[in-house]
């Protein structure tokens, strides 16, 4: 494939970002419905900005001090307590960590130590889920508690949505039914490399934050001819889609399938000097 004939047709797109997610920063915050999920670099100063966060988000019922990077195949992270109420967890209905966090007019159950989800990335699930037509058939591949293919099917997709973490796909279908889509959407609880329904899909979204790519062959192998993949992956602030694109083109010529490169997302700040993005993908 010509990559400079494409390059032109490219849309570039810059997503909103926190300034507390800012490169090199630490001791920021997210909430993730009542839960409070904390970055800093020690539990002392974890505990310093309990006050803090307790005075400017006074729903919260339990403040987690993140001890490890999102790692492993059901890509969890470990978890320090810093401070809990336990009368506004009795209140909640739900355990410690335990919550509802809501985005986008949709609800999303979820305990933060057994389900990945990143509260950052609400603007760009909304994007995606912009793109979506009536009627298209829609895959998620890390699909985790079913933010994506929510918000697709609300948007009158019919989608499948799949990850190998069992609690995840738990989460998932109580998720659909709440926001009463589940008669469009069908979660399976699979390995990527392992699914195979024997069809394929209008549209390929791959929100795995660093490893997407990894798994580019098998959304070569589900998405039909003139669909999408919707790929995530990180790169330097510098060149942040190059080497991406390069490593797609390189296996498009594996499977024997021609690309276009129709879109370019900078969705947030990952590390210094990186980060995360999205490439949208035609396979021609």
């Amino acid at each position: 494939m010509n990559m400079k004939k494409t390059k032109k047709r490219v849309k570039v797109v810059k997503m909103d970002v926190k300034k507390s997610a800012a490169r090199g920063k630490r001791r920021s915050f997210d909430l993730i419905g009542d839960v409070a999920v904390v970055e800093a670099d020690s539990r002392a100063q974890a505990q310093a900005l309990a006050r803090h966060i307790i005075a400017t988000c006074p729903q919260v019922k339990c403040m987690l001090r993140e001890e490890s990077a999102v790692k492993g195949k059901f890509r969890l992270q470990a978890y320090q307590l810093v401070w809990q109420d336990r009368a506004k967890i009795r209140q909640s209905g739900l355990g410690p960590t335990e919550t509802v966090h809501r985005e986008h007019g949709c609800s999303y159950l979820l305990d933060v130590r057994k389900a990945f989800f990143n509260p950052r990335e609400a603007t760009i699930r909304q994007a995606l889920a912009s793109l979506v037509l009536p009627g298209e058939r829609v895959l998620v591949l890390f699909c985790g508690v079913g933010p994506y293919a929510i918000l697709c099917a609300k948007r009158g997709a019919v989608v499948a949505g799949v990850d190998a973490n069992p609690a995840a796909i738990r989460y998932a279908e109580a998720n659909a039914r709440k926001n009463k889509v589940h008669d469009r959407v069908q979660f399976v609880c699979a390995d990527v490399r392992a699914f195979h329904r024997g069809e394929t899909y209008d549209r390929v979204i791959m929100p795995l934050g660093t490893a997407a790519v990894e798994y580019i062959q098998e959304a070569f192998r589900l998405c039909e001819k003139g669909g999408t993949i919707h790929c995530f992956g990180v790169g330097p602030e510098a060149s942040p889609f190059k080497e991406m694109e390069a490593r797609i083109a390189r296996e498009a010529r594996r499977a024997g399938v021609r690309v276009r490169f129709t879109g370019r997302r900078i969705v947030l700040p990952y590390a210094p000097r990186a980060v995360k993005v999205c490439v949208d993908v035609q396979v021609l």
